[in-house]
């Protein structure tokens, strides 16, 4: 027994009858809950403890699963519901340059509104690849295409996607070193897309970000940072989870 859990069963012991959980240690050290059930017979020959040993892992770990499988669901509801928010505001720019667009003939605004409506179906283009890449994530058909890749070129291109969603006061800078990795490109301009993008969302029109690309060791490291709202630290222990 664990000792922790030998007074409770000493106690068991003393009255004869009853059940408790406790834990078990196992070859190895190893520990596993268990459930004792104790009962008292009186044979012939005098009193008889009968104590029944019920392994609980396949309970725990049934109980974990369909805890794990409820948590995925209510992440997908949430998910969905952020989903169609996010969705509303780049349909709605397209949506009013659309109708301005039938309204005015003056070339310089129809380009202006004409690039309005490109950057947003480029930014819903890329809601709804995120979303079917989780899906595929989840039914495991992501594969990668790794090849070699110079970082540094392939970060500054990533970062330029922006240049038309900013404010003109937000200062983007990029600072990189000459990095080889082996990589997935598509994957990679991904990532920068979602955490610039976030930076950029995030930061007051009058701040500041910074993209450095750079070796620590044998390890090539992209960093972002800004003096934007940044993640609330009891958010931080979960910004990898599903959705």
């Amino acid at each position: 027994l664990r000792p922790s859990d030998r007074a409770e069963f000493a106690s068991l012991l003393h009255a004869g009858t009853g059940w408790c959980r406790c834990s078990l240690i196992g070859s190895g050290s190893r520990e596993f809950d268990v459930r004792l059930s104790l009962s008292t017979t009186s044979p012939e020959n005098g009193a008889q403890l009968n104590l029944i040993v019920t392994d609980l892992t396949e309970l725990q770990a049934a109980n974990n699963g369909r805890e794990h499988a409820e948590h995925e669901s209510r992440a997908k509801d949430k998910f969905l519901t952020l989903l169609a928010h996010e969705l509303r505001t780049p349909l709605g720019a397209i949506s009013s340059s659309a109708q301005a667009l039938e309204r005015t003939n003056v070339g310089g605004e129809r380009a202006t509104l004409h690039e309005i409506i490109a950057r947003q179906v480029r930014h819903v283009s890329r809601l709804v690849d995120d979303l079917l890449d989780v899906e595929r994530m989840v039914a495991g058909k992501i594969q990668l295409d790794r090849r070699p890749l110079e970082l540094a070129a392939a970060v500054r291109p990533a970062v330029a996607i922006f240049g038309g969603d900013r404010s003109p006061e937000l200062r983007l800078a990029v600072s990189t070193e000459p990095l080889w990795i082996n990589a997935d490109a598509s994957r990679l301009q991904q990532i920068l897309t979602n955490v610039v993008g976030n930076a950029i969302k995030y930061t007051p029109s009058s701040g500041r970000i910074n993209v450095t690309v750079g070796a620590d060791g044998d390890d090539a490291v992209i960093v972002v940072e800004d003096n934007g709202l940044g993640i609330s630290p009891k958010l931080l222990p979960f910004i990898f989870d599903l959705y």
